[in-house]
């Protein structure tokens, strides 16, 4: 997600103008960053529930298992604000 380089589907690309397709990135991203804040409360959520038991043979915490969720939710999320904003960005400044 940082370097931008997910898992997508090309299909649309030489279908659509360069203009129109980075609209269809703005939408993908401001989707994906919304979905991440909402991965983010429920890990979060799932965290504190987790956090009071331990895992049986190990005896570790099961928060530390379950932190992976709201930690990279939140990646998630910031990286894609930030590529959402780069877009918003690049749009802007062809259309002058």
């Amino acid at each position: 997600m940082k370097r931008n380089e997910h898992i997508r589907l090309d299909l649309l690309i030489g279908k659509i103008s360069p203009r129109s397709y980075k609209k269809v990135q703005i939408l993908v991203l401001a989707l994906t960053a919304f979905f991440s804040i909402l991965v983010f409360q429920g890990g979060y959520a799932m965290l504190d529930v987790a956090s009071r038991q331990t895992a049986p043979v190990s005896r570790l915490s099961m928060g530390w298992i379950y932190g992976v969720i709201p930690v990279s939710a939140l990646f998630m999320a910031v990286y894609s604000i930030i590529h959402l904003v780069k877009t918003l960005a690049g749009l802007k400044g062809e259309g002058k």
